[in-house]
């Protein structure tokens, strides 16, 4: 699967071989496939601020910090889950919750 957006290539491999949106659950073949959403925007590429979302869901983002607490949350269980080591661009995201 070829994820859309401009995160390095270290982050977007952590999502390679999912096929699920965060937020409906679809797998994206009915509007715009998946991408690498900016949870907190475009302020870091850090793994912690991507959440895997189709292009619907994409698009209905609000950036609400209800929502943004979410998919952070999602955010860190797949870094430890998958075992990623946490780098300071990513601690750097802790003080946006």
């Amino acid at each position: 699967m070829k994820l859309k957006n401009d995160f390095p290539s270290e982050v977007r491999e952590k999502f390679r071989d999912d096929y699920s949106c965060w937020s409906c659950g679809g797998n994206g073949t009915d509007g715009g496939g998946l991408a690498l959403h900016h949870i907190f925007g475009r302020i870091s590429s850090a793994l912690l601020n991507a959440a895997l979302l189709c292009g619907k869901c994409h698009e209905r983002m609000n950036h609400t910090a209800e929502e943004q607490g979410r998919l952070f949350g999602i955010a860190l269980c797949v870094a430890i889950s998958r075992g990623y080591t946490l780098n300071s661009s990513d601690l750097g995201l802790v003080g946006k919750l």
